[in-house]
């Protein structure tokens, strides 16, 4: 009965802790790598699909575009969807696109970014962010990049603005899935906003 007991508790233990390390949506339910050890990888863009939209008001002249955004591995795919007023257009369009990411374990990240056959090179510094409420983020659940250099610019100092925000749906040792959940509302009612996914693969 006693060994039961300590069975029991080893159990209950163990899914504590292996469920602590779950926080994007889709995370594994196990893992026995820490959520930083499965995080600080090189990784390569895989798959992707998104859509961004915005719209206005010029005078009495209403404007709305949505683009949607399909990347297949190799080409980014975007199909695009503009009205002005009473007058609607569609667009297509196809080009060569890559993005590969190496996230260091100590907190340092090296971007490389290949589009329609130009390359260019980003480096910096990330972090996890902690709980917030209103962004309804949990723990750990979404890492924000500082760009500290670039192709045309290099920035020092302990005050370096941070550039970019990654909310994290699915991470495990293999798979790294970033979720957009974006809107921006003007004082004069602009809007525009980005939701998809981008799924990125280790390299």
């Amino acid at each position: 009965m006693k060994t039961l007991v300590k069975v029991s508790v080893i159990v209950a233990v163990a899914a504590i802790v292996f469920t602590g390390c779950k926080k994007g949506e889709n995370d594994p339910f196990l893992s026995l790598k820490s959520r930083t050890s499965r995080l600080a990888q090189e990784w390569k863009l895989a798959s992707a699909d998104f859509t961004e939209t915005s719209s206005s008001t010029s005078g009495s002249v209403d404007y709305y575009s949505s683009t949607h955004y399909t990347y297949d591995g190799t080409k980014m795919n975007e199909s695009s969807t503009t009205t002005v007023g009473t007058n609607t257009t569609t667009s297509t369009d196809s080009y060569l696109y890559s993005v590969e990411i190496d996230l260091a374990k100590e907190g340092s990240f090296e971007q490389t970014l290949t589009y329609d056959g130009s390359t260019s090179v980003g480096s910096g510094y990330w972090t996890w962010i902690h709980k917030i409420k209103d962004q309804d983020l949990s723990n750990k659940e979404a890492i924000v990049l500082t760009f500290a250099s670039g192709a045309s610019y290099t920035i020092v100092g302990t005050s370096i603005d941070p550039g970019q925000i990654m909310v994290i749906d699915k991470l495990s040792s293999s798979e790294l899935v970033i979720l957009f959940d974006y809107k921006e509302t003007s004082s004069d009612g602009d809007v525009s906003t980005k939701a998809g996914t981008m799924t990125f693969e280790v390299k």
